[in-house]
């Protein structure tokens, strides 16, 4: 069975900064692979296209700490996300 994990990188609690303090900070997104007994095969990262540098390296970390993960992004615009 593949476990697999949608999140929304987020401005606020995922962008910690670039260097390497990032490492010590919770980040919900890389938090959620961190669970030994709850390995994930694949993450599906739903991020805003204005947070790509954000995103790129949420990945690569992401490949730091689980070597055979499946990586899938999608790109979204809020401002044209329309709601009824």
């Amino acid at each position: 069975m593949n476990n697999i994990i949608v999140s929304i990188l987020g401005q606020r609690l995922d962008n910690v900064g670039f260097g390497s303090k990032r490492w010590f900070r919770w980040r919900p997104t890389m938090s959620l692979l961190m669970h030994h007994d709850f390995p994930v095969d694949e993450l599906v990262l739903i991020h805003h296209k204005d947070d790509l540098n954000l995103a790129s390296l949420t990945m690569r970390d992401v490949n730091t700490l689980c070597l055979d993960i499946k990586i899938t992004t999608y790109v979204v615009d809020y401002s044209k996300t329309i709601i009824n």
